[in-house]
């Protein structure tokens, strides 16, 4: 196996170490940095550094309404969904005791294929290579 595929083993793990948890965002600043958006149609969008505002939860975008994307160094785009839209709304939770327990656990999976790997091209070069 090679590195790329235990760092992409290693990265899959990570994520199975947080979880989304309801959130109350408000008008104030410090809203989350990322949310998930649940929709009345069971639609869920992704959105970064979300803002409240009497009827709807606003954020900038780098995609057009079109859906294409910007270039770098272009403007951003200001993209919302009225709240009467929204079902439900989560932040990600990296701090839960459970979190804490499966990272290590997958700290401990990702070291045990490095040594697996490289205990047999050890013995995969003493036995001629190619």
């Amino acid at each position: 196996m090679g590195a790329k595929r235990l760092w992409i083993v290693g990265l899959v793990i990570a994520q199975g170490c947080s979880r989304w948890v309801p959130a109350q965002l408000t008008p104030e600043p410090g809203s989350p940095e990322k949310v998930r958006v649940t929709l009345v149609d069971s639609s869920q969008v992704f959105v970064r550094y979300p803002f409240l505002t009497a009827d709807s939860l606003l954020w900038l975008s780098n995609q057009r309404p079109d859906g294409s994307r910007i270039a770098p160094g272009d403007s951003l785009f200001r993209a919302g969904i009225p709240r009467s839209q929204i079902a439900a709304i989560q932040v990600q939770d990296n701090n839960s005791p459970s979190s804490a327990v499966l990272g290590v656990a997958g700290l401990g999976v990702v070291a045990a294929l490095i040594v697996v790997t490289v205990k047999y091209f050890e013995g995969w070069e003493k036995n001629g290579g190619w």
